[in-house]
């Protein structure tokens, strides 16, 4: 958390309180994270998304893990519960 609190102090001003450091655009976000992507300072994880989706159409259940584990400890993918 402390890597994302930094991230909006450094580049987002205005705020007058660590609530006000979550809040974008009217909507209070309950994580520092989920604010730096809502204030697009992050980038998401639609390309492994799809990627992923179209292995699991193509690959064997075991290329699928395999390719899983290659994108998680090469590619950083921002949101990795969410894959």
């Amino acid at each position: 958390q402390c890597f994302y609190f930094r991230l909006l102090l450094v580049n987002y001003t205005g705020s007058l309180s660590f609530q006000d450091i979550c809040k974008v655009d009217g909507n209070q976000h309950p994580t520092y994270k989920d604010a730096c992507f809502a204030l697009g300072l992050l980038e998401d994880d639609n390309q492994w998304e799809c990627m992923l989706a179209e292995a699991a159409l193509n690959c064997t259940a075991k290329q699928n893990r395999l390719l899983f584990a290659i994108v998680l400890a090469t590619c950083f993918p921002a949101r990795i519960e969410t894959l």
